[in-house]
Formats: structure tokens, sequence, C-alpha cells
């Protein structure tokens, strides 16, 4: 199974080809978040173990915050490593498609979004884990419609 940081890291190669400059460890968070939701989603499992907390500033995987936080708002240059064989052809779809969508918005019209969601409205309260079935009820009904 991939990490929240091969998630990351996938997005990030996606950005340094096509030319994203604005992948800020913010962005790339609520990123991450949509790629584990739409996951459980469609599929009906985790892309990644890691949990998603209904931090401040919207959904983070703390441990993925952590080690990006050393730059700040900065934006994130090209991947550490290729993380693409960690992923199956299908996970890879998903991912790109993910991109597409979201990767035109700021870090901050992302925050505003997802801090509009139930599973962070849900749970922001308490700062505590979103659960995977939240994501999951709430991604399966966006897949679909």
């Amino acid at each position: 199974m991939a990490t929240a940081l091969d998630t990351a890291e996938f997005f990030l190669a996606l950005g340094a080809r096509a030319g994203t400059l604005d992948l800020t460890n913010l962005k790339l968070q609520k990123l991450v978040y949509y790629a584990q939701g739409f996951h459980l989603g469609i599929f009906d499992v985790p892309l990644f173990r890691e949990d998603i907390h209904a931090g401040t500033w919207g959904p983070v995987v703390p441990g993925l915050y952590r080690h990006y936080a050393r730059l700040g708002q900065a934006p994130l240059g090209a991947p550490g490593y290729d993380a693409s064989g960690r992923f199956t052809r299908e996970q890879r779809g998903l991912l790109t498609r993910v991109f597409g969508v979201f990767s035109p918005f700021s870090g901050e019209q992302l925050r505003a979004m997802t801090r509009n969601e139930p599973p962070w409205l849900q749970h922001e309260r308490t700062a505590s884990v979103i659960p995977q079935t939240a994501l999951r009820e709430y991604f399966e009904a966006r897949a679909q419609g």
C-alpha cells in the first residue's frame, strides 16, 4: 500500500511535468485529502493508511505536513523520488484526474472548499481524525453525482 508521502510525491511529479509552480504544503494536503476521499468512494478501500485529521486549516495528514513544513509556505519543488511504481494503473489514473480537477485551484481556495464539506465540518470542533467511513460516504456520493 502506498503512503500519503507517495501520494504527495506523485502529485509533485505531475506538477513538475505540467509546470505547476504553486504546489505548497497547504495545497498538497488538500490534493492528498481529495485523492484519499475519491479512492475510498470509488474503490471502497483506502489509498494510504495514514489518518486525515480535521485541522484548523482543513483536512491534514500530520506526518505529511511535518515532512514539508520546513519549506513554510513556499512552493514545493520536484519530487524527491519517483512514486509512480507504488500505485496501480487505476490508482495512477485516479490521481491524475484528481490533480486535473483540483490543481487549478489555489491552496487557499482548496482550504475553503474542504472546510465546507461534511467530513471536515463534522470533526473540526474536536480536531479529530476524519473517519474513513465519513470520507467514503461523502466521496461515494460525489463520485456518482
